[in-house]
């Protein structure tokens, strides 16, 4: 796996923010994943709700 690392944008950033501290680095660090995966060099706010809603429907 690759460990360069990831941008995220703003809006981003604020919405990790908004998650609850306990579970805050579990999701960055499935976001990150699956962003390398698809190599995804920006991580956006689409892209995680884009995750979000595929998670839910597994």
């Amino acid at each position: 796996m690759s460990t360069e690392e990831l941008e995220w944008d703003i809006f981003a950033e604020e919405a990790l923010k908004m998650a609850p501290v306990f579970v805050r680095s579990k999701i960055k660090k499935r976001v990150e994943e699956v962003a390398r995966e698809r190599g995804i060099k920006l991580i956006t706010c689409d892209f995680m709700t884009e995750l979000q809603q595929q998670e839910q429907g597994k």
